[in-house]
């Protein structure tokens, strides 16, 4: 396996990274010494194998090397949004103990560090990493001779949520991550010429795969744009006119964002892209045929999972299949349950949740992960989704969101008696929040003010689409909820 010092000596001259809205741009040779430099650093503050780090940035250059220089050191990081709000922040740290927090130049955090601390390490401490910090440490004779990194050894934790309503740390390990890079890499034919445009989150899966390791792996490029939003739609054009975006990675949400924008655009998109990545929520034919139409292009849909990384994918030589995510993995093995939940045998398989064995040990049986979703193959080996085994998980644009936990946080506001929360079709987003109320006897509750107590206590992602007030929540004799009743409210 080529290491990072030889990919970047392959190619110096070669553009790794372009900040679309800075015009930063750093090739794979200023990428060495930078790297080099700051894991110089990090390891005269004590940073050394196995320590966890949490990183605290935006989509921006500074993350990227310092994820990388963290894999020199064979620390483990821990990827956050930097905004991450207090309590997220407080089981992060609570349960990853990590060494120290990375963050971006300014980041303002929503609790005094003097107030945490670890068993291991007393106080926690946090360190920047600055726009000038990696100018000072491009020092080409600064060398650092990186850890040698077994299959096994975990490089980064990200935390998703799930059924439980706690955020839940996933091990990511080095040999299953760089086996499914090669892999997908190489079926979708990465190269030096491949740019990819990347405005997912970098702190989920898809903006952490597609940032900076699996285009790094092929000598391609990345175009670095914050995570997406109006203004990154709205400029779309030149992404892929000016700065040369010829792959994007999405989800459904944003397809939709871009064909509303595209009237508006002045330079021709049309043809430009050579495909887009689409995976993380359900992507309606119509969409695909609007979007691959307008912009000339062809979406590769994706099934996977943060534990599983790549199950089934479309490559460009594959021909579609209405209602199929794909043909499965080459390396990858798929079976069905009895109960329709598919089950996935691979090379790629996480280490499991950190300190968490018992809800390991719960998807992870035999050998084999249980995803959560229902599906079959067809007879030519085409990966079908029906649906999820449990319904507590809302997927929106990718993002899984657990109704418990906005229940539990309605039925905290006073005068309110119930509460249940659904995610229901959508046609931005794949799924979207509503949330059912029932009040107190004695309570007086109108939407407007539910909806303003759950925008100040959930995160953004989190905030319903609509909050109903209803009579009772229905309820079976064991306090199940009657989904098809709230459901019916809705049509």
């Amino acid at each position: 396996m080529e290491t990072f010092d030889m990919i970047c000596l392959q190619h110096p001259d070669s553009v790794f990274i372009i900040e679309a809205y800075t015009d930063r741009t750093v090739t794979y040779g200023d990428l060495l010494p930078m790297v080099n430099g700051l894991a110089n650093r990090l390891h005269e503050q004590g940073i050394r194998k196995g320590e966890r780090v949490v990183l605290l940035f935006d989509n921006q250059l500074e993350y990227i090397v310092a994820h990388f220089a963290l894999l020199r050191l064979g620390a483990i990081a821990v990827p956050l949004a930097a905004d991450t709000g207090e309590d997220m922040l407080r089981h992060v740290l609570d349960q990853a103990k990590p060494f120290c927090l990375l963050g971006k130049d300014g980041l303002k955090l929503p609790i005094n560090m003097n107030d945490i601390h670890l068993k291991s390490y007393d106080p926690l401490h946090m360190l920047s990493v600055t726009e000038q910090h990696l100018r000072q440490e491009m020092s080409p004779d600064t060398v650092f001779a990186p850890v040698q990194l077994d299959d096994e050894d975990p490089i980064a934790i990200l935390y998703t949520s799930g059924t439980t309503g706690r955020s839940k740390g996933v091990v990511m390990k080095y040999g299953a991550v760089m086996a499914d890079f090669d892999d997908y890499g190489q079926d979708l034919g990465f190269d030096r010429t491949t740019r990819i445009i990347q405005m997912m989150p970098i702190h989920h899966a898809d903006g952490w795969c597609y940032s900076f390791l699996l285009p790094f792996r092929f000598g391609s490029s990345v175009l670095l744009t914050p995570a997406f939003q109006a203004s990154v739609g709205a400029n779309f054009d030149r992404l892929v006119g000016q700065y040369g975006g010829n792959v994007m990675i999405a989800v459904p949400s944003m397809l939709k964002s871009l064909l509303a924008f595209k009237p508006r655009y002045q330079e021709p998109v049309a043809g430009k892209l050579r495909y887009v990545l689409c995976g993380s929520a359900k992507l309606h034919h119509e969409l695909t045929a609007t979007f691959e139409e307008q912009f000339d292009t062809r979406i590769l849909e994706n099934y996977g999972s943060t534990e599983a990384l790549l199950i089934a994918y479309y490559t460009p030589d594959t021909p579609y299949r209405k209602g199929s995510v794909g043909i499965r993995a080459p390396r990858c093995e798929i079976r069905i349950a009895e109960d329709g939940e598919i089950a996935v045998r691979s090379p790629y398989l996480f280490g499991g949740y950190y300190r968490l064995p018992e809800v390991t040990a719960e998807v992870l049986k035999d050998g084999w992960y249980y995803t959560g979703d229902e599906g079959f193959v067809d007879e030519d080996g085409y990966l079908h989704l029906v649906g999820r085994k449990t319904q507590d998980v809302i997927n929106k644009a990718g993002k899984k969101i657990a109704a418990s936990v906005i229940d539990e946080v309605l039925l905290a506001c006073p005068g309110v008696a119930d509460a249940a929360t659904l995610g229901l079709p959508d046609a931005m987003y794949g799924e979207d929040v509503y949330c059912f109320v029932a009040a107190a006897a004695t309570g007086k509750l109108t939407e407007t003010e539910l909806m303003e107590y759950a925008k100040a206590n959930l995160p953004r992602e989190q905030w319903p689409k609509r909050i109903i007030i209803v009579e009772a929540i229905p309820r079976t004799a064991i306090g199940k909820v009657i989904r098809s009743v709230l459901t019916e409210i809705m049509r």
